[in-house]
Order: C-alpha cells, then structure tokens, then sequence
C-alpha cells in the first residue's frame, strides 16, 4: 500500500474530508508509531489540529493503525509469497 492508498483508505474508514486526512498524516508523520507515549501524543495531536474529542480522535487512530497494520500484513506476506485474502 502506498501513501495515497493509505490516505484514501483513512478517508473511506473514517469519513473525514481530504483536508482533515493530510492533518492527521501530518500528525501520524511527527511520531514514530509504536508505544503508548506515541499512541497518546497522536490522539493529542488529531485533538488539536482537528479540535476532535477524545473519542473521535481515538477511534481515528485506532482505524489509521488498522489500515497501516493490514498493510503491513500485505506486505510481509506479499514477501513470503502467501496471500492473506484465502
């Protein structure tokens, strides 16, 4: 998956406008994601420059980890030749 698949997919997932998605990939870029002082300065992140509540802020990060997540999937099952589809 690459960046623009990533965008559209935390677009669909999420509902946001194009404007609100480049926000929250700024967000996602400023911090590595792994760790709960990450997990937790992202939401504080989205928060900001998005002025969503806790709860919508955290339901967008956990979708954006699930679509990075699946892709990675792909990705290293791409490598070993499996499909994860079946």
């Amino acid at each position: 998956m690459n960046e623009e698949q990533v965008l559209a997919a935390i677009k669909e997932r999420t509902g946001l406008s194009d404007e609100q998605v480049d926000k929250v990939n700024e967000v996602i870029e400023e911090h590595f994601i792994i760790g709960k002082d990450n997990k937790d300065k992202i939401i504080a992140g989205i928060k900001e420059k998005l002025g969503f509540d806790d709860g919508k802020a955290d339901s967008i990060y956990n979708a954006v980890m699930g679509i990075l997540s699946e892709g990675i999937a792909n990705r290293v099952n791409e490598m070993l030749g499996k499909d994860m589809t079946a």
